[in-house]
């Protein structure tokens, strides 16, 4: 056997050996859950590669022990399986862009459906909330007017349950600027560079009464800057510190330390206290709305918090969790995208 011949068998071997990798390939796809009929089209792939394989295999046979009698018809059954196996890969090809297509449009339909609604959602937010305040804006002013036009003809206990109707108002107000601002978080915020020390200093003057009358110490490192929405920033430190304020043990001072670590482009935060804790059955729930890890303990709230803390941090394509140890204290952990 020749040089030319020697080649032309490594060759044919190769092709060989370049469509066996072709077959395992195509059994991963076949793993993925697809159209019936796509499928079908795999198998018969299958089988025109491994009918390739077999007629790669008796025309290196045939080169090699010299016998060119039957070469002529192996190469054109080769050369057409080739063409048929050319055929059903364009067809293939078609349906799964023909499909794709389709699911595009789809999505795009469903997408502009979906804006739509969030828009309307919004205005009903909107409405429904200036609709309700403005009767429980009324309330509470009456109630007042009442208190100081009869201010000593009213007994201990009538002014009892007219401070406490006010307390219920203020309360309903704040649910329902809550929800609002809760809505309002639905899409993608505008991203732009944002100073956590600068967020931090900030809250620490607006808080300022607050970490005074709670005898609270905030103790914050250094930390970086992040890509982020400042408003929404801002609020999630605010929620975070002001509920390690409110959830402090009877008679002693509030402790509440934040730390940050640089890890590939993501910037981990952690903000721990020394307050009550959490139990641990409540460690999930007390993500979701209204939910309310010490309801019933004495401690104000609307249970949309940490709600709207994770909604931000979600928004920001991070995540937050909880670590807490009853009558210990809590780290809530979350993580942003680092500059």
């Amino acid at each position: 056997m020749g040089n030319q011949e020697l080649i032309t068998v490594v060759l044919i071997l190769g092709g060989g050996v370049i469509m066996l990798f072709s077959i395992i390939g195509t059994q991963k796809i076949l793993s993925i859950k697809t159209n019936g009929k796509y499928r079908s089209n795999w198998y018969v792939l299958i089988g025109l590669m491994v009918a390739f394989i077999g007629g790669y295999l008796l025309t290196a046979y045939l080169i090699v022990v010299g016998q060119s009698d039957w070469l002529g018809l192996i190469i054109g059954v080769v050369f057409f399986l080739g063409a048929l196996f050319v055929l059903i890969v364009v067809h293939s090809g078609w349906l799964t862009m023909n499909q794709l297509s389709k699911n595009y449009f789809k999505q795009k339909e469903s997408s502009r459906k979906l804006q739509v609604k969030n828009k309307e959602l919004e205005q009903f937010a909107y409405i429904t909330s200036h609709d309700l305040q403005e009767p429980l804006k009324n309330l509470e002013g009456l109630i007042q007017l009442v208190l100081l036009e009869n201010k000593g003809q009213l007994d201990e206990e009538t002014v009892k349950y007219f401070d406490l109707m006010n307390t219920s108002t203020l309360r309903m107000q704040s649910l329902i600027k809550n929800l609002l601002s809760f809505s309002k978080l639905d899409g993608k915020p505008r991203m732009e560079e944002v100073d956590l020390n600068a967020i931090v200093a900030e809250l620490m003057e607006d808080l300022q009464l607050l970490i005074q009358s709670k005898n609270a110490e905030i103790i914050c490192e250094t930390m970086p800057a992040i890509k982020g929405n400042p408003q929404q920033i801002k609020q999630l430190f605010q929620n975070l510190i002001s509920n390690a304020i409110k959830f402090k043990k009877p008679n002693e001072g509030v402790v509440v330390r934040i730390s940050t670590q640089l890890k590939k482009g993501v910037c981990k935060i952690k903000v721990s206290d020394n307050g009550i804790g959490i139990e641990p059955e409540s460690l999930q729930s007390i993500f979701k709305i209204f939910s309310r890890a010490h309801e019933g303990l004495g401690f104000e709230g609307t249970g949309i918090g940490l709600a709207h803390c994770k909604k931000i941090i979600e928004s920001h394509g991070g995540k937050i969790w909880v670590q807490s140890t009853p009558g210990v204290g809590s780290d809530f952990k979350f993580h942003l995208p680092a500059i």
